[in-house]
């Protein structure tokens, strides 16, 4: 992925002659940032009061005339901008809007009182605010709209990440809007009576802003719980897969998908073939509530991760305090297998496959790779502020490149061995054009690939259901990881979100 050196005299040129702009913030650009690493819960009366305060400080910069700046992909691509008198502009809306932010008139817009105004506004005299250059690739953030905007669910997303630095080169949601409609709609209302957030909200919050809406994750759950039977040395035990039910309980039914059956399975063969039965008795009769929660808190699933670019909210629901406590043996065996009460958002699904492809290095996702002054020049990282209420956070007392230790290398590798061999399963019942046994090709190069379905649920005949897929490659030397997931399809295959990677792969070879 080609990436522009921000520092070349040339690029800085580039800036001076750029005319002035507006920066939106979307729901993904949240600066509420905390100084701690993993998951945590948040006070909301404190984000609240630090929401009302950064609206404040906004609408008093406005009232001196200043701007926000431009936002800029990786290879320096205007993103979004708009003029001094108030024209806004975008690459494009429906692209970018849930993803970097949208604009409302006077350069202000929903959830861009969440952004620092340190990072929004600069202090000078042409009253130009600094510009930011996001990690994100203009080219595979278009293309992972048209993607997740077509075909089934009532919602979709889809995220691009470097597997060794965990940045975001895309991140697109379905669905999406058109700036410009919205505000239409908006200018057609009483604004004494409707205002700007009232509307957007209204009706829309459940598909839209899907980090803080996260669904079940299914099968793809089976990498955590994995983790734990590779740690445990139990990769050779071998459990009788009758695929209609684990009858042993007593309490409670575990089925396979179609109820499938498979025989006396191990962990690499369970793992390809995604026995259900397999992990539930795995997580039940083997690991225990203690080991899978600590899978989880270790994996930084069940809580909230904050990020330059918005809050990952996933939910564990432990075995000291489970959602049902009159159950709590199925949710325990539920858990192994991704159901229970887990949820995840496609963010850290793929960085769930980032640490696999990464040698057991879970990194902290970024988008923000570097602040510029109007006239063009570096911003050192190091005086970088966030807020939250009266606190201000330093970016040194904040690492978005913060990395996490997950797993060991041999863990990861026999796991990462397991996703081969599911993506040479699925390529062998699909076989689309550009794949093979030995990956996905492109222009006469051929990529091997990792992969893991899932599938959940969300009626009881299964007639609706969550779809996932993660995935890296090259699988031998990891570079990038594409997680997909769509929401209420008919199919009950996570299989078939394998048309949704081949052209992303295909791009990224092409690109790289």
């Amino acid at each position: 992925m080609k990436k522009v050196d921000v520092k070349e005299s040339v690029f800085a040129r580039r800036f001076r002659r750029l005319f002035a702009g507006c920066m939106a913030v979307a729901s993904a650009m949240c600066v509420l940032i905390f100084p701690v690493s993993g998951y945590l819960p948040l006070d909301e009366d404190v984000v609240d009061r630090a929401e009302e305060k950064k609206k404040d400080e906004i609408e008093a910069l406005q009232m001196e005339g200043t701007i926000p700046g431009d936002i800029y992909d990786r290879n320096g691509e205007m993103l979004i901008s708009c003029t001094d008198d108030g024209e806004n502009w975008y690459r494009d809306d429906s692209a970018y809007t849930m993803t970097v932010g949208f604009l409302e008139e006077a350069g202000s817009g929903y959830l861009m009182k969440r952004m620092s105004s340190d990072l929004l506004y600069a202090d000078q005299e042409n009253k130009k605010g600094r510009s930011l250059i996001l990690t994100l690739d203009a080219g595979l953030q278009e293309l992972l709209w048209r993607q997740i905007s077509q075909g089934e669910g009532e919602r979709g997303s889809i995220a691009v990440l470097d597997a060794v630095t965990g940045e975001i080169l895309g991140l697109a949601y379905a669905p999406s809007f058109s700036v410009s409609e919205l505000r239409t709609a908006v200018s057609g209302q009483d604004e004494e009576k409707v205002g700007w957030e009232e509307l957007m909200l209204d009706g829309q919050q459940k598909l839209l802003f899907q980090l803080q809406n996260p669904t079940r994750p299914g099968s793809i759950y089976k990498i955590v719980t994995g983790i734990g039977i590779l740690e445990n040395g139990l990769e050779n035990v071998r459990i009788d897969d009758g695929g209609s039910s684990v009858d042993n309980y007593g309490e409670f039914e575990v089925n396979n998908n179609m109820e499938n059956a498979y025989g006396a399975l191990n962990f690499h063969d369970a793992f390809v073939y995604s026995s259900n039965i397999y992990f539930a008795r795995m997580a039940y009769d083997y690991l225990g509530w203690n080991e899978m929660e600590e899978l989880a808190q270790r994996c930084h699933i069940g809580g909230r991760i904050s990020c330059d670019f918005g809050l990952l909210y996933s939910t564990f629901e432990s075995g000291v305090q489970p959602y049902d406590m009159s159950r709590p043996n199925e949710m325990l065996a539920r858990t192994g297998y991704g159901y229970a009460d887990l949820q995840m958002n496609v963010v850290q699904a793929a960085m769930l496959a980032q640490g696999i492809a990464n040698d057991g290095v879970m990194c902290r996702p970024y988008m923000v790779e570097s602040v510029h002054e109007t006239d063009g020049y570096l911003v050192d990282k190091d005086t970088w502020e966030y807020r939250l209420g009266d606190e201000v956070e330093s970016r040194s007392g904040y690492d978005t490149r913060e990395k996490y230790q997950i797993t060991d290398v041999q863990t990861a590798d026999a796991i990462g061995d397991a996703m081969e061999a599911a993506y040479r399963n699925v390529q062998a019942t699909l076989g689309l054009s550009g794949t093979s046994q030995e990956g996905i090709s492109a222009d006469g190069e051929t990529w091997s690939v990792a992969l893991k379905t899932g599938t959940a649920d969300l009626t009881e005949n299964g007639t609706e259901n969550n779809l996932w897929i993660v995935s890296y490659a090259p699988a031998d030397q990891p570079r990038y990881v594409v997680a997909v997931n769509r929401y209420w399809v008919d199919s009950q295959h996570g299989a078939d979100l394998f048309r949704d990677l081949v052209p992303v792969y295909e791009y990224l070879i092409r690109n790289s």
